[in-house]
């Protein structure tokens, strides 16, 4: 089977069930509509949903991380990583440096400026976080989180060559 089949037949797979009815359509559309709200949500920061990932990351991982890194936590590419970096620095966000004890590797630091800004933009996660999940008892939380990470561990460890 050719890849113009196997992209038919997807196609067909993913028509043949209504959006209702269709994880992926399911996981996609609420994808789209947690950027826009956190988008919106964020607007007060100056800076995107993209750009809050990068900023809870390096907070997450003591506040400075290589480039490398952020390429590979965000999974993109190293020009998009580049100019998201760019831009946060434009705005005070970040901070980076040529790093001579990682061999020449480039670091982004969050600065200090950030720092205090980050307990608002925590405080609006966690709302937004509420929000997202109001409804929910927490044994249905645990098993949304054990869901999602075991969809996340399929993709990780398979590759498009398992659906062909």
């Amino acid at each position: 089977m050719d890849k113009d089949q196997t992209a038919d037949i997807a196609a067909a797979g993913l028509c043949a069930q209504g959006e209702e009815e269709n994880v992926v359509a399911l996981l996609k559309h609420l994808s789209n509509s947690l950027a826009v709200f956190a988008d919106a949500a964020l607007k007060e920061f100056d800076i995107t949903y993209s750009q809050a990932r990068i900023m809870m990351f390096l907070v997450e991982q003591g506040g400075e991380v290589t480039q490398k890194e952020l390429e590979e936590y965000l999974k993109v590419s190293r020009q998009t990583v580049i100019g998201m970096v760019s831009r946060l620095e434009k705005k005070g966000y970040v901070e980076s440096r040529i790093d001579k004890d990682r061999h020449g590797k480039k670091t982004v630091m969050i600065s200090e400026w950030a720092r205090k800004r980050g307990e608002d933009m925590d405080s609006n996660r966690w709302k937004f976080e509420h929000l997202l999940l109001k409804g929910f008892e927490e044994e249905e939380i645990e098993r949304l989180k054990e869901y999602l990470r075991r969809m996340h561990t399929n993709l990780d460890n398979g590759g498009i060559e398992d659906i062909k």
